[in-house]
């Protein structure tokens, strides 16, 4: 009994591990060059896989597998109107692969909080809060009546904040809250 606890601490430990590589590189990579490479999130994935299998069996891929296809189908909406990057998305994938449904949810969840705020002290610090809520105002009437969605993606002026470092406080959160 105590070997098997030890051993499953291991591979916990280890997830760990590789989750804290995972998303500094990923953070370093899109701060520096605007994308997060599959070099990164890729190997994540399949040591996920590897490791969740090892351990838990059908049940790991079964963990797995859901924590990577749940925030395709989540998010896909948003990276087909052009508001979340094809590298978040993967990166999500890779957080699932590795801890599974239920933690990249939460991760998820907490990272969007944290993109919310991190946009707002964006606004804030330009100086173009009320010009920025006002033309998505605008915009967002008019998808509304002309029942076109993408007149955002189409018309509306975007400013971009890289959504990794959200991505990072939001499973560092979850991480915390899994830890205690």
């Amino acid at each position: 009994m105590i070997k098997k606890y030890i051993v499953l601490t291991g591979g916990i430990i280890i997830t760990y591990i590789i989750l804290i590589c995972l998303i500094i590189a990923s953070v370093i990579s899109d701060l520096k060059h605007s994308k997060i490479r599959n070099i990164y999130v890729l190997p994540a994935i399949l040591m996920g896989l590897f490791i969740n299998i090892s351990f838990y069996g059908v049940q790991g891929l079964k963990l797995s597998m859901s924590g990577m296809v749940v925030p395709i189908l989540l998010l896909g909406v948003l990276f087909y109107a052009r508001l979340i990057g094809a590298g978040d998305i993967k990166l999500f994938c890779a957080v699932g692969a590795l801890m599974g449904l239920n933690f990249v949810l939460y991760a998820m969840s907490y990272s969007f909080i944290f993109a919310g705020l991190f946009a707002l002290v964006y606004l804030i610090r330009r100086g173009v809060i009320k010009s920025t809520f006002t033309a998505f105002y605008q915009a967002l009437k008019m998808c509304l009546l002309t029942n076109d969605i993408f007149y955002i993606q189409n018309n509306y002026v975007k400013r971009i904040i890289r959504l990794s470092p959200a991505i990072a406080a939001g499973t560092s959160l979850q991480m915390l809250y899994c830890l205690l």
